[in-house]
């Protein structure tokens, strides 16, 4: 079994830079290289998200995003991702 990541949540506000490189980082590394989703990630929607971060050693392994519910009452989840080297280790499931 993988070892636990410690998970935090937190808003743009709060979101250190070095953290939301990572995730960035992460984001692309997964969408737009091994996935090749040709799409602008970094879409100007991170500032009113929520963001779910799973760190390892202090690094970004996990990540999702996620938006308040809308007037309709719907809320949104997306950017779930996780780094190549956590999954199926049952890191990212604890």
């Amino acid at each position: 079994m993988g070892e636990d990541l410690d998970w935090r949540w937190l808003d743009w506000p709060a979101l250190p830079a070095d953290l939301l490189y990572d995730a960035l980082m992460l984001r692309q590394r997964v969408f737009v290289v091994e996935q090749t989703c040709v799409y602008l990630d970094a879409d100007g929607r991170d500032p009113q998200a929520h963001h779910l971060l799973g760190l390892r050693d202090g690094r970004v392994a996990a990540y999702l995003r996620a938006f308040a519910p809308d007037p309709a009452g719907v809320a949104t989840i997306g950017r779930v991702v996780t780094a190549p080297e956590v999954r199926g280790t049952g890191s990212a499931g604890r």
